[in-house]
């Protein structure tokens, strides 16, 4: 029974990740998987279904437009790099390895994918990233569902961002940028998400809890911005044409107000 104990013990301590992509409202949900990648994918139910020592964690509201870059880290818990790259973070390694990996084409599994355009990085998508990872390191979790029951969609909206697709890799236990792009990479799933040609923004965010299971929590959420149709933005334009012509004719502006009794 000990020596069963011990084996399932060190199964759960290999890193972890898990891939959700969100497109047009349908939902794709490409479950999680042990580290090393090269072997099938498994399920969350097979691969996590064991978590220690989960606490309660409260549900976070954090506001828009913030650079959590430059958030103070909460008690226990790293900034929003884990700590790594010094005072520079892992912004540019991440933004460089991840271009890099889309400039050439790549084989996700058994699928090929022509190379694509190079992602930018967003503040907004940081952010949302950054309070999933801060919600995982203090749960002990591994999940694309928030500990309030907020999924990708809702956590990323709440930034202000305004999507047409939406993606998102997680990772727990890896402990460098090199270390959890590979494990990426090495995962179909996961590799074709980043491949994405359609994708073109991304926030990546890792937090480090010492004190946690798996210490590591990574969160790389990327998004294409909601373009409005033509014809509604040729609207708006001439709208706001409108608004500025009157804004500047004082009789305009009085016909207006007369036009109110």
């Amino acid at each position: 029974m000990r020596e069963a104990r011990q084996v399932r013990k060190s199964y759960q301590l290999r890193p972890l990740i898990c891939a959700l992509t969100l497109v047009s409202l349908g939902l794709m949900l490409h479950g999680c998987s042990n580290s090393p990648m090269d072997k099938a994918q498994e399920s969350w139910s097979t691969a996590g279904s064991y978590v220690p020592a989960a606490v309660v964690a409260q549900p976070l509201d954090f506001p828009k437009d913030e650079d959590v870059r430059k958030l103070p880290p909460e008690p226990g818990l790293s900034n929003a790099s884990c700590g790594l790259n010094s005072e520079s973070g892992i912004e540019d390694e991440l933004i460089q390895r991840i271009n890099a990996w889309r400039a050439e084409a790549r084989y996700c599994g058994s699928k090929l994918y022509s190379a694509v355009p190079p992602l930018r990085w967003n503040l907004k998508l940081q952010n949302a990233a950054y309070h999933h990872s801060v919600e995982m390191a203090r749960a002990n979790l591994i999940s694309h569902v928030s500990i309030d029951s907020r999924e990708l969609w809702n956590r990323v909206r709440q930034t202000g961002y305004a999507f047409s697709r939406v993606s998102e890799n997680i990772a727990a236990g890896q402990t460098q940028v090199a270390s959890v792009m590979e494990a990426w990479q090495k995962s179909p799933a996961h590799c074709a998400a980043m491949m994405e040609e359609k994708l073109e923004e991304v926030g990546v965010v890792c937090i480090h809890k010492p004190s946690s299971f798996y210490k590591f929590y990574w969160t790389m959420d990327m998004a294409s911005p909601l373009v409005a149709p033509k014809e509604l933005k040729q609207e708006l334009e001439k709208q706001e044409k409108t608004d500025k012509s009157r804004n500047r004719n004082p009789f305009l502006k009085i016909a207006d107000e007369v036009k109110k009794f």
